[in-house]
């Protein structure tokens, strides 16, 4: 494979990614516009090998809910016990989802640098 084919092949790989992180954005957006937004409580229970699952308790339209896992959870950041905005699509309450943004951001900040690089790589 030649170096031009190469360049081509992570210019093509970098858009992609960067496509990725623009659609984990627009979903986080989504979320927060078209979600209602409640106050939860957070437990993290530990399973096997140490491997933390979040769980939250949380009252949407007088109904409690407890036990209910995150669609995704970050646990540098997430604290055992506190309180965290979820937000409820009020066709399925049973599943809240929180938003981040940090995953899409590293993603397109990382495959843009990808890019740059690449760009800069004389072709032979």
């Amino acid at each position: 494979m030649k170096n031009n084919d190469n360049k081509k092949l992570f210019i093509v790989i970098g858009c992609l990614f960067i496509l990725v992180g623009l659609a984990l954005l627009v979903g986080s957006v989504y979320v927060q516009t078209q979600y209602e937004k409640v106050d939860s409580t957070l437990t993290i229970h530990y399973g096997r090998k140490n491997r933390k699952t979040a769980y939250v308790e949380y009252y949407y339209n007088d109904v409690h809910y407890t036990d209910k896992g995150l669609s995704s959870f970050n646990g540098f950041t997430m604290k055992d016990g506190e309180t965290y905005t979820v937000y409820i699509n009020p066709e399925k309450p049973d599943q809240p989802h929180t938003v981040s943004y940090m995953f899409a951001i590293i993603l397109i900040g990382f495959s843009t640098f990808v890019l740059l690089c690449v760009s800069k790589v004389k072709s032979t």
